[in-house]
C-alpha cells in the first residue's frame, strides 16, 4: 500500500512539474501532460524525419481530441504512420530514411502492403480504410504546417508522396 500511494505521489509530483513542449522531444509521451490518459509512442516509426513529423502532427493533431477515447485514438494515429514506417523501410535500401528521396512508388507499395494485409486478415477491410485516411491527413497537415519547406524536418518531401482520394479504398459493405 505504501509503495502505491507513493508511486502515485511521485507520478503526480512528475506531472505537476511537466511541461507539454519538453515532451514533445521524447519518443514516449506521457498523455497525462496534454490532459489525456496513457502514453503515445514513437518508437516504431524507424525513420527520423517521419518520427519527428509525426510528433508534430500528433501536438497539433490533439487538441481537437478530447474525452475518455482521446488517447485511443491518437496512438490509432501513430500507429498508421507506424504502418507507413514499416512499408518504407521494407522496401526501400535506404530504408525511407531520406525524405527527398521517397516518392510516387513507395505510397503504392504501402498501399499494396494494406492490400495484401487485408486479402490475408492480418488486418480488416475497415482498418485498412482507417490507416490510408490518417496517413492522408498526416501528409497533407504536415505540408500545411510546412515541415517539407527547407529547413523542416520533411525537407525536400516530395509533392507525389501523398494520398489521393483515389487510394483510399472504398468503406466495406457491411
Amino acid at each position: 500500500e505504501k509503495r502505491t500511494v507513493l508511486g502515485a505521489l511521485a507520478r503526480h509530483a512528475r506531472l505537476a512539474l511537466a511541461d507539454p513542449e519538453a515532451e514533445r522531444v521524447k519518443d514516449v509521451w506521457e498523455l497525462a501532460v496534454f490532459g489525456l490518459r496513457g502514453r503515445l509512442t514513437f518508437t516504431a516509426i524507424s525513420q527520423p524525419w517521419l518520427r519527428e513529423v509525426a510528433k508534430y502532427w500528433a501536438a497539433d493533431e490533439m487538441p481537437r481530441r478530447r474525452g475518455d477515447g482521446a488517447g485511443h485514438v491518437m496512438r490509432g494515429l501513430v500507429g498508421s504512420v507506424a504502418r507507413l514506417s514499416q512499408s518504407l523501410r521494407a522496401n526501400r535500401a535506404d530504408h525511407g530514411d531520406h525524405p527527398a528521396a521517397v516518392g510516387r512508388a513507395d505510397i503504392e507499395s504501402f498501399l499494396h502492403r494494406l492490400s495484401y494485409l487485408a486479402s490475408t486478415g492480418e488486418c480488416s477491410p475497415e482498418v485498412r480504410v482507417r490507416i490510408c485516411r490518417d496517413v492522408k491527413r498526416m501528409l497533407a497537415r504536415i505540408r500545411a504546417l510546412g515541415l517539407t519547406r527547407p529547413g523542416g524536418s520533411a525537407a525536400g518531401l516530395g509533392g507525389d508522396f501523398i494520398l489521393a482520394s483515389g487510394d483510399i479504398p472504398a468503406e466495406p459493405e457491411r
